[in-house]
């Protein structure tokens, strides 16, 4: 299978593609057509630093995560700690 994607307006729009060695190639092709469609929706419901890890492990135990948890990998320079949180 190829998948074609506009460098631009992936850069752009902040978009990632992702692969996965789980299923087969029909799978594969049911998975991008379902996201190609706009029927792939997640809730992200926090975004953290890595640093927050060992808690998140032990939400995820305690079943306390509903959504996605996003790190945020990203050392801001000391200029743009305003944007520590995002």
């Amino acid at each position: 299978m190829q998948i074609k994607a506009s460098v631009f307006f992936t850069v752009f729009r902040s978009l990632k593609i992702v692969g996965s060695y789980v299923g087969n190639h029909m799978d594969a092709i049911e998975a991008v057509d379902f996201a190609a469609r706009g029927k792939v929706t997640t809730t992200v419901e926090k975004v953290l630093p890595l640093e927050a890890l060992p808690q998140i492990y032990e939400d995820m135990t305690a079943q306390k995560v509903v959504g996605r948890i996003v790190l945020n990998l990203y050392v801001y320079p000391a200029s743009r700690g305003h944007l520590a949180n995002y």
